[in-house]
């Protein structure tokens, strides 16, 4: 099967999952009855997340072996669990232009799993940003996090805002008194750091004042970099 996904972007639009029948998507042939009954169900929950029909569907399609070997799992249902998120946030992120106009935009907070430890994933910022996004890039965040062997769970989280053409003021608004303190209002144990998704070329000069503020003032200086590093639990070695 052909992934209609580049990296973490999907970039065929017309692929998006409408009311099509999902079974001329993802051959549920392949998967063992259990895991089939598992992705039967969560497309009929959520018809149209196609993005997170992706990834799901292609993890199920690894864990074959221990429908067999792990009969336990479907006693505790631990298939079931682990596609559904364990909370999903949406909300409104308003903010002004330079200009004085306000702007609505959609926010977004899925904690995944925390059966390692607390919510640990990213932030994108990107036109392209929903639910269905949000969801896939949060379970897959699952287990690049457990392959760490640290104690963190998954997450991710993100606006349908575009920072392409805004000014600094703009996005650090954004950030700020519109996505930060919205959130702020349902989060605890989460740790999260900010992408625009390759729209403009200084990610990481946002990444840090994001993750060095976590009383919402602005600060960029050298104890940044030791910040995030401390903020999530992993050397920089490993990246962010």
């Amino acid at each position: 099967m052909q992934s209609p996904y580049v990296g973490k972007e999907k970039v065929n639009k017309a692929e998006q999952c409408h009311d099509q029948d999902m079974s001329e998507k993802f051959d549920t042939s392949q998967l063992p009855r259990e895991l089939a009954s598992v992705f039967d169900e969560l497309v009929a929950r959520d018809p149209h997340q196609g993005e997170f029909h992706q990834a799901v569907f292609e993890v199920l399609s690894t864990l074959t072996p221990l429908v067999a070997r792990k009969p336990e799992y479907q006693d505790l249902a631990i298939f079931e669990r682990i596609v559904e998120p364990e909370r999903q946030l949406m909300f409104r992120v308003p903010w002004s232009d330079d200009q004085g106009r306000i702007h609505v935009n959609r926010g977004f907070r899925v904690q995944f799993n925390s059966a390692l430890g607390p919510y640990k994933g990213g932030l994108r910022f990107h036109p392209s940003v929903n639910l269905s996004i949000i969801k896939f890039l949060g379970f897959e965040q699952i287990f690049k996090n457990s392959l760490t062997g640290l104690p963190m769970g998954g997450a991710k989280g993100g606006s349908d805002f575009d920072p392409s053409g805004k000014s600094d003021a703009e996005i650090i608004q954004t950030i700020y008194d519109a996505y930060n303190q919205n959130i702020s209002k349902y989060l605890y144990a989460d740790v999260a750091n900010v992408s625009f998704g390759g729209l403009i070329p200084n990610d990481k000069y946002y990444l840090l004042i994001f993750a060095c503020n976590p009383d919402g003032s602005p600060k960029l200086d050298d104890q940044c970099l030791e910040f995030i590093s401390i903020d999530s639990r992993k050397n920089l070695q490993f990246g962010r």
